[in-house]
C-alpha cells in the first residue's frame, strides 16, 4: 500500500509520483497544476524534505527509488533519471498547461505579490512589458521542456488544458481508477483579462519567442486546436 504523504506530515510541495496508483504529475507553474496537486497528494509518496535526502536526491545516489525528493516543478527527464526504467515506462504521466500569452501574465502577477519569491525584488517594480523582456533575455520560461526530452519527443501520456481544468481532472481521475474530488479553487483572484496587457507588438513577441509552447499545445492568442494534445503533436510531429 502506498505511504500517505498526509499522513507522515511532510507538508511540502513536491513533483507527485504514486508507486500505488502508478502516475506521475509534473507540475508546471500557473497552469492550476496546484489545485490537482493538493487533490491527488493523499495518494503520492512524499519522501522526506531534509538536507540530507534533498543532497542524495540531487545526485541521483539513492539505491530506493521512493526515498528519492523531487521538487515541486521538477521535469519529467527528472523522474525518468530517479526512477528505474521500467517503473518510469509503467507511470502515467500527465501535465498541465495553458495559453501563453494567459501564462505570462499569470506569472507576472504571482511574482510581483509573492514577497517571499527570489525574484520578486527585481520584478515588482516592472511594467509588463519590461517583466516579457527580462523572460526572453532569461529564455529559461517554457512550457514544453517539462515534459520533452532534448530530441523533442513528448514523454507524458496525456497533458490538459487549464482552460479545461475540470474536463482534464475528469480526464486524469477516470484513467487512475480514483474518486474524482472536487477542485478547490486555490490561489484564484480576480484581474484583468490578459489580453487587457497586450499591444500588437508585444503580442507578436510573445508569438516569437514561445512559439515552441504554442504550436505543440496548439495555441492561438485567443484559442486552441481542439483534441488530444498529445496526438495532435505526435501526428504533427510524423506527418
Amino acid at each position: 500500500m502506498a505511504l500517505l504523504a498526509t499522513h507522515l506530515g511532510w507538508n511540502c510541495l513536491a513533483m507527485l509520483y504514486s508507486e500505488q496508483y502508478q502516475f506521475i504529475f509534473v507540475h508546471v507553474s500557473k497552469t492550476g497544476g496546484s489545485n490537482l496537486e493538493r487533490a491527488l497528494k493523499p495518494y503520492s509518496l512524499q519522501a522526506p524534505k531534509t538536507f540530507s535526502n534533498k543532497v542524495l536526491s540531487k545526485l541521483y545516489l539513492h539505491s530506493d527509488h521512493r526515498k528519492h525528493y523531487f521538487k515541486q516543478h521538477d521535469s519529467i527527464l527528472v523522474a525518468q533519471r530517479a526512477l528505474p526504467r521500467e517503473e518510469f515506462e509503467h507511470c502515467y504521466k500527465f501535465a498541465l498547461v495553458r495559453n501563453p500569452w494567459d501564462w505570462l501574465v499569470s506569472l507576472y502577477l504571482f511574482l510581483k505579490r509573492k514577497d517571499d519569491h527570489r525574484h520578486n525584488k527585481l520584478i515588482r517594480d516592472m511594467s509588463f512589458e519590461q517583466y516579457v523582456d527580462f523572460e526572453i533575455k532569461r529564455d529559461s520560461r517554457h512550457q514544453h521542456r517539462f515534459m520533452m526530452d532534448k530530441k523533442d519527443n513528448l514523454l507524458l501520456d496525456y497533458v490538459g488544458r487549464y482552460e479545461e481544468l475540470e474536463q482534464s481532472f475528469d480526464a486524469i481521475c477516470s484513467r487512475l481508477k480514483i474518486e474524482r474530488p472536487v477542485i478547490e479553487k486555490y490561489g484564484v483572484y480576480k484581474r484583468d483579462p490578459y489580453q487587457e496587457f497586450y499591444n500588437e507588438t508585444l503580442k507578436e513577441k510573445v508569438r516569437q519567442h514561445w512559439r515552441k509552447d504554442i504550436e505543440t499545445f496548439g495555441y492561438e492568442y485567443e484559442g486552441y486546436q481542439t483534441g488530444d494534445i498529445v496526438n495532435n503533436y505526435q501526428n504533427r510531429s510524423t506527418a
